[in-house]
């Protein structure tokens, strides 16, 4: 049986998944990080569309980044997600800031 098959946008090309987390306070939502730089989020009882992306401004324009893991803070509030192959690691609130925003970048190789 197959989970979960995400596209890029407006295409039919499939984007290979790195991981899958579910928020820890809401069994019903879960982010997906993959080959490509968004961090999707989605609703398990309505999966055909992502609820919302994430990704920093700056990256939106760019196509060498993708995400090689994200991950729910243990409220589910805010997400984590490490970009390759640079591997910055991003900080997104998802309560209070817009897809594009993240309330703080951590430069340099860091282990997940």
């Amino acid at each position: 049986h197959r989970l979960l098959t995400v596209f890029k946008k407006g295409t039919e090309s499939k984007i290979d998944l790195c991981n899958i987390h579910f928020n820890p306070l809401n069994s019903n939502a879960f982010c997906v990080s993959g080959y490509c730089k968004y961090v999707r989020v989605y609703d398990w009882r309505k999966v055909r569309q992502p609820l919302y992306t994430l990704c920093p401004d700056y990256l939106t324009n760019q196509h060498v980044h993708s995400v090689t893991y994200c991950v729910y803070n243990h409220d589910g509030t805010e997400i984590v997600a490490s970009y390759g192959p640079c591997e910055n690691i991003y900080l997104f609130d998802k309560i209070n800031s817009s897809p594009v925003e993240y309330l703080h970048n951590y430069q340099g190789t860091m282990g997940m």
